[in-house]
């Protein structure tokens, strides 16, 4: 039965028309569409498995950084970022003027939270802090300077959200390392704050027993430092000279037993990473401009161990966990053996994004 075909028989059996209109949008990111997608929905972006189109101004160099080598770059702001900052504290408005969309999220989250809590498994959200909130001094004048979120997620850790606040700690690496936190002329971070990020919840995941028993220590290689050149998303084409080329240092990761391939995911893995392309970036190689070196493969490398990724270059939210829907239809068995989800995405969707709820398990008729 086509995937769509079964959510209009769940919506026949009395499920919820949210949840049959969230995963059924999210088909276009799946590659099971009955119809056109929504040209404005969030998330019509291919799955992390879609093939990439190399990218000729992306290079790999072997050498040292200079902290400031980009110095005469300018910083740039995604257009929606600054939207979502000039909500302010959304959390305490009427959600049709919180949310772009009019949608809580509060409700989405702790909805997929108890769902996979009943199938045993272990959410971490994992919002990945605006660029904004980590460099407000180089935001234009005009715009509104950034409110600390923290009363907003003790909202979602009272429902029982378990959640990583990275923010305080990337504030700190700002001031104390010289790398730098975010990309100036990208919307997402760095390579290298993707793998503090990475570090970070690892630790939280590797102590329990299941996982320590699963950990190989010398699996995973972290390769000495590297540079990266690439132009950011966030420029023009005609900008895309250069002088233009932003440079970054990258550690990539290889995997002992083969080097010189690309570090593989495990669909069976207990632990399922899904989200946006925080995912990806420094990760899938093609426009996300490096392999081997993003959040994912840093968080194998602590773990020991491969995981499973499901992650969007669109939306982080609905159209991520829309992927995870359809493939627990086409895996029955999806949710055996799976330990831990690690939700990572944008802040920024916390106002942008439609936050319909989407179960982790569609029963199948």
């Amino acid at each position: 039965m086509k995937f769509a075909a079964l959510i209009r028989s769940s919506l026949r059996r009395g499920a919820a028309p949210g949840v049959v209109a969230a995963i059924t949008m999210s088909l276009a990111a799946c590659g099971d569409a009955e119809s056109p997608a929504d040209p404005d929905a969030p998330g019509t972006g291919a799955p992390v498995d879609a093939p990439v189109t190399p990218q000729p101004d992306t290079e790999v160099i072997v050498g040292e950084w200079s902290p400031d080598v980009n110095d005469d770059l300018p910083w740039r702001f995604l257009a929606s970022e600054l939207d979502h900052i000039g909500r302010g504290r959304f959390w305490e408005r009427p959600w049709e003027q919180g949310n772009r969309h009019g949608t809580n999220p509060i409700i989405a989250i702790s909805a997929y939270h108890d769902a996979l809590d009943a199938l045993g498994v272990r959410l971490i959200v994992v919002p990945v802090p605006p660029k904004a909130s980590v460099f407000p001094d180089q935001l234009p004048e005009e715009v509104e300077q950034p409110h600390p979120v923290d009363e907003f997620y003790d909202l979602l850790r009272a429902n029982g959200v378990e959640l990583v606040d990275l923010l305080p700690g990337l504030q700190v690496e700002r001031i104390d390392s010289p790398n730098q936190i975010y990309c100036k002329t990208d919307t997402h971070w760095s390579p290298s704050t993707g793998a503090i990020a990475a570090r970070t919840v690892a630790a939280m995941i590797s102590d329990e027993p299941w996982a320590a028993a699963l950990a190989d220590a010398g699996r995973f290689v972290v390769q000495p430092e590297a540079v990266l050149a690439f132009h950011g998303d966030l420029l023009e084409d005609g900008e895309k000279t250069p002088d233009m080329l932003e440079r970054l240092p990258i550690h990539q990761v290889t995997d002992r037993d083969q080097p010189n391939e690309p570090v593989a995911h495990d669909p069976a893995s207990p632990v399922m990473v899904i989200g946006d392309s925080h995912a990806m970036v420094f990760s899938t190689g093609g426009d996300m401009h490096a392999t081997g070196a993003g959040f994912v493969d840093h968080l194998q490398a602590a773990l020991g161990f491969p995981v499973d990724v499901s992650a969007n270059r669109g939306s982080g939210i609905d159209a991520a966990r829309g992927s995870v829907a359809r493939r627990s239809v086409q895996e029955p068995d999806l949710w055996e053996g799976k330990k831990v989800v690690i939700w990572l995405f944008t802040a920024r969707e916390f106002t942008q994004g439609r936050w319909v709820e989407i179960p982790p398990k569609v029963e199948q008729p």
